[in-house]
């Protein structure tokens, strides 16, 4: 499948701008994904892979663990979408460094610019952040959200963490 401008860049590109999300995440079950695949053999298997990798299937996504090991696990881009876009409207935005950015239009809210995500799904697409984490997300897996008594949203809401400017 073709991802057009949109490529994978893998997190360690969101952890540049985006810290605040990865501390006390290292219980997350979206990163030892992989790691479940390899426990029981199935890493190779292609069944498996578009849900415990990132952009499996895709044009710029994960290959394998030994070409694009950056990509192993549930990453940000698996539920966002690739991030080289996002990447770069900060960059650009930035004069080549990330800079603090607000969901949203084009005005200045507290020092910080407002810009569009530049992703495929995110906040200013939620209808299509519920289609990415209900592709994997499901009673034939058995990883429904019903399983867990709790509804999209609501396990949605108590997983992100909020962005800068968001309501607490």
């Amino acid at each position: 499948m073709k991802s057009g401008k949109y490529r994978y860049v893998g997190n360690t590109k969101c952890r540049l701008c985006h810290r605040e999300f990865f501390v006390g995440r290292k219980k997350d079950p979206h990163i030892y994904a992989f790691e479940r695949l390899l426990a029981t053999k199935h890493n190779k298997n292609s069944r498996c892979l578009g849900c415990h990798t990132t952009g499996f299937g895709v044009e710029s996504g994960f290959v394998s663990f030994e070409q694009t090991p950056k990509l192993v696990g549930v990453q940000c881009e698996g539920c966002h979408g690739p991030g080289s876009e996002h990447v770069r409207l900060h960059a650009d935005e930035g004069g080549g460094f990330g800079i603090p950015v607000l969901n949203g239009g084009g005005a200045k809210k507290g020092g910080k610019k407002e810009i569009k995500g530049g992703f495929l799904a995110g906040a200013d697409r939620p209808k299509m952040i519920k289609r990415m984490c209900l592709s994997c997300h499901t009673k034939r897996w058995g990883r429904s959200f019903q399983r867990t008594r709790r509804g999209f949203q609501e396990a949605y809401d108590s997983y992100k963490t909020p962005l800068p400017g968001d309501k607490k």
